[in-house]
Parts: C-alpha cells; structure tokens; sequence
C-alpha cells in the first residue's frame, strides 16, 4: 500500500480533540462557581447556626436564672405563710433584681393568692391580661393549674401599646395544695439589642407558634403568629422568597427559636452566572458539533458503510463486501481483512454445520438401536417353549416379534404418527401379554384427536420395558396403565405401573442423571430416550420420573405439539 496516499483518521481526530479542549475549561469554571456557592452556602449556614446557638443560648439562661428565682420564691417562708411585710417585700425585691442585673433583662415580679388578689407587685397597676376580674380561671392562671408541678411559659400580647409580653409563671405549694401564684413577666423588647446582634433574622414564639419577638415584622401575620410553609428541611419559603432556617424548641416546647437567612438574593446572582456559563458553552458545543461533524462527512464514509456491512452480518446477511476504493487508506484494508475473514468463517461454519448434522445423526440413530437384548432373548425362549405346549400362541408371538423389529430397524422414518406408533406398542405390549398371562395387564387411553401427532418412532417402549424390569419385584402381578393427552402447547404421554416402586435415593439418582448431558451409568434406558428426545427437540422437552415405594411408578413424556400431519 502507497504511503503517500494515506488519510489517517487519527489525525482529524486529534485535529478535533484540540477544539474540544474548550469544554473542559468551561468545565473548570463551572466547577470553580460551584465550588464557591458550595463554600458560600456552609459559611451561611455556619453563621445562621451560629446566631442561633448564641441566642438559644441567651434566652435559655435568662429564663433558667428566672425559674431558679422562682423556685427559690416558692420556697421563702413569707410567700409560704402569706405574711408579706415591708421587710420581706424589700428582700423579694432585691432578689428580683439581683437576677435582673444578672441576665441584663427586667422583668416585673408579682405574686397572687388563689383568689388572683396581687400581694405583691413591681409595678403600680396590675396588666390586665393577669387581673384576677378577667383572667382568674384563663390565661395563665389556666395553664398554672393544669401543670402545679412545672415552670409555665406563656405568651400575651399587651395591646395598650402593642408588645409581646412573656409571662414565666410557677404555683406556690403548701401540703398539696395550691395557696399561689408566681408571675415574672418579660417585656420583649428587653431582648431588643440580642436580635440586632443578630446578622440573621430572629424569630421567638411559644409552642402555638405565637411571635413573642421578631426581627422582621414580614413572618409575622396580622394574628401575631409566624407564618412558614413548611416546618422541615432547610430551605423554606415565604412570599416567593427563599430561606435558610434553623429551629428549635427549649423547655418541652413551650419556646421556639427560629434563626433565618434569606437566599434569594445570592440564587438570583448564581442564576444568572449560571445561566452565562451555560449559554457559552451551549454556543461552542454547537460550534464544534458542526465542525466536527463536516470533518467526520468527508472523512468517515467508509466507516460508515463498514458498520452497515457489520450490522447485516450480524443479522445473518454475510453475502455485502466492502468495496475497495482507489485511495486505499486505513478503512479499505479493514474492509479487506472483514472480507477474507468471512470467507473463511462461512466455508467454517458449513463444515461445522455439516459435521453437527452427522453428530446429531449418529446419536440419534445410537439412542434408537438401544432395543434390549434382554427382551429379545427371553422372548425368542418364550417362543421355543410355546411351539411345544401352544404353538398358537408362539405363532402369535413370532408375528408380534417380527413386526416390531421389523418397525425398529427401519431407518426411513425417525418419527411417526401416534396412530401408526400405538400399533407397534401394543404388538409389544401382546408379546408381553403371552409371556406373563393373567399376571400381567395394561390399558391405552388416549385424548380423541391425537391419532395424527407426530413423536419419535417407540418412545414408549423403553418405558414399558422399564415397568416390566422393575415392577415385578416383589409382585406376583403388575397392571400398566398409559395416558396421552394435550396441554398446554405439550403432547404428554404418561406410562403408569402399580409396581414395587423406587426408593428415595435411587429416584434422586435417576433425576441426577437425567439432567446431566452424559451417563456414566450403568443405567442406560431411561437415559437414552430422554437423551434422544431434547436431541431431536431441545432441553424444554424430555421425561420426568415419579415414583413412591410399594405404589408404583409414572414417567411422563413431553413433546412438542405438532399440528402437522405425517407425509404418506
């Protein structure tokens, strides 16, 4: 082959790999934007969990310093025996402001009897929103009573001027029973400069989701409560906006915290570069598709048509060549390499077709010669015996004998019709008939309108012979019973006996051989007419053996259906 006139496709290629190479660096990018909105968002969220941690944590100290003051309260001998002088007021006081000084938020401080009557208060007039006219059976006082043994959180709105208030409530206990009520309650405004520490947007409620303060007055409804969509997973959304959330719960519930960092901002810048990024490379996937695929037209014709060739080759079509071209170039010494190599495979394959055809027919022929000398012999011995007290019946025997070898060896047909098979089997099953005499009994009953399905020639045979051999052990006398009917797509021949039957582990063995593809067996019969048949038809067909000891056997025989009629 001329050097000269070589095309090597290798070059175009490398030619276009140099265009691609664009890609990647889109790629590159694209992968460094995503780095960065990858880190971008864990500092977010580091940050967003971060102000939450720091406020859950504020908030949590200030109300666990307060309920410790409650609890010390509840147990002050003055509270406890309701005498409340001018001394003791002023050391509850002081107390209550220690801790207000402490967690640098005020709370005023009252205590009532269970009449709702203040005994004492820190500011001049009671809210109304614990005066014992309205709320002595709600509000707080409910909740008071409904958990004596707990810190009560709960929170009211103080519509004279508009502001969430959260009231700390504890009962006060004297042997068993209720004598009253401490109230701490916390302005939210105290909590004012905790939010705008804050970089993320802060949210408290109680357990009914409530607001007791907020950062942005846009998650709280008109009803004061927190509107949210859906309270799971990270990314939530509020009038079209997008969120990260973190939340939680302190006190079984009673509180929940809410940290929130918008999004939307950031997703519409990444979008936007996103949407760059993908349009330039929308734009050079185009621009190198089209060049790539002129270069390929002028260059690939040949491959082109070598992989029609292959495909018909692979459809069975081996008779299309390649044809070779002036400028032969790499494809053209494909093309005549494919070509010498099916011309080699063809002639390959009809010497092996025609070696399996005489494989298939000498096993064939094997399987059907295995006509048992055994019966042969005896039968012949039979025959001496009757010509001398029954020569009708040796006359009859020699008949049978004679028509059925004459059938076995004939080597013009490997199969025939049912009809044409039974006439043989019963010439065999007579034979049988005058050697056993009342000892032995058989039955044919066969499904009307299978006369003309075609099997292979004595299939039965073997069976029976199979069922005399064995069924007699034991037995002075055995019936054999023979069923063909139709089902499914199978013509199915059954040979019954009510023989001695097979033991447990010589049926497994029997089984074992005749799934195996040879026998290395003694036993040959059994073997060779299932052999014959998945030879003849496949393995869906062949026999199975059933048997159960001292209630006899049954092989069954299935074969194909056949709807054709056998030539004359």
């Amino acid at each position: 082959m001329d050097k000269n006139k070589h095309s090597y496709f290798k070059d175009e290629i490398q030619h276009v790999l140099i265009l691609n190479a664009v890609i990647p660096v889109i790629l590159l990018v694209m992968m460094g934007l995503l780095s960065f909105v990858y880190i971008y968002k864990v500092a977010l969220i580091d940050q967003n969990r971060s102000d939450f941690e720091k406020i859950s944590y504020e908030i949590e100290e200030t109300i666990e310093k307060y309920r410790g003051l409650l609890n010390r309260l509840e147990k002050e001998a003055t509270i406890q025996n309701q005498q409340i002088s001018v001394t003791s007021r002023t050391e509850i006081f002081e107390d209550v402001y220690a801790v207000n000084n402490d967690v640098q938020s005020k709370a005023n401080f009252y205590y009532f009897d269970t009449e709702i009557n203040a005994l004492i208060s820190s500011t001049a007039q009671i809210p109304y929103y614990i005066d014992g006219i309205t709320y002595k059976n709600w509000g707080v006082f409910r909740f008071l009573n409904e958990h004596p043994n707990d810190m009560v959180i709960k929170l009211e709105n103080d519509s004279d001027i508009d502001i969430m208030q959260m009231l700390l409530g504890k009962t006060v206990i004297k042997n068993g029973e209720i004598i009253g009520y401490l109230l701490l309650v916390i302005d939210s405004r105290q909590f004012h400069d905790l939010m705008h520490e804050s970089e993320s947007q802060v949210v408290v409620t109680d357990s009914f989701d409530y607001a007791y303060m907020s950062s942005n007055e846009q998650f709280i409804s008109r009803t004061k409560k927190f509107v949210h969509p859906d309270r799971s997973g990270i990314l939530k959304t509020h009038n079209s906006q997008r969120y990260y959330l973190t939340s939680n719960s302190i006190y079984k519930g009673q509180i929940k915290i809410y940290t929130i960092t918008p999004l939307q901002n950031q997703i519409d810048i990444f979008l936007g570069y996103g949407i760059l990024l993908l349009l330039i490379f929308i734009l050079m996937v185009l621009a190198i598709r089209i060049n790539s695929r002129r270069i390929a037209e002028q260059k690939t014709h040949k491959l082109y048509k070598l992989l029609s060739i292959l495909k018909k080759a692979e459809n069975g079509d081996w008779e299309d060549y390649p044809k070779s071209q002036n400028d032969e170039d790499e494809f053209d010494a494909i093309g005549q390499v494919y070509q010498n190599m099916m011309d080699s495979l063809k002639l390959q394959v009809e010497k092996n077709n025609e070696m399996n055809q005489l494989i298939i027919d000498a096993q064939r022929k094997h399987l059907e010669a295995q006509f048992n000398p055994h019966f042969l012999m005896n039968t012949l011995e039979n025959i001496r015996f009757m010509c001398r007290i029954d020569p009708e019946s040796a006359s009859k025997m020699s008949f049978y004998l004679s028509t059925l070898l004459r059938y076995s060896i004939d080597s013009s047909n490997n199969e025939n019709s049912l009809k044409e098979d039974l006439y043989y089997i019963n010439n065999y099953l007579s034979i049988l008939k005058l050697r056993f005499n009342q000892r032995f009994n058989y039955s044919i009953d066969m499904e009307p309108g299978l006369e003309e399905q075609i099997i292979p020639k004595l299939v039965l045979q073997p069976l029976i012979e199979n069922a005399v051999k064995y069924g007699f052990e034991g037995k002075n006398d055995l019936n054999v019973a023979i069923h063909i009917y139709h089902y499914n797509n199978l013509l199915i021949i059954e040979c019954g006996d009510d023989g001695c039957g097979i033991n447990i582990e010589r049926l497994q063995e029997i089984q074992k051989i005749l799934e195996g593809k040879t026998n290395g067996s003694k036993h040959k019969g059994l073997y060779n007419i299932h052999r014959r048949i998945r030879i003849q038809y496949g393995d869906g067909y062949g026999i199975e053996v059933d048997s159960k000891i001292s209630q006899g056997t049954k092989i069954a025989i299935y074969l194909p259906w056949k709807n054709v009629q056998k030539e004359s």
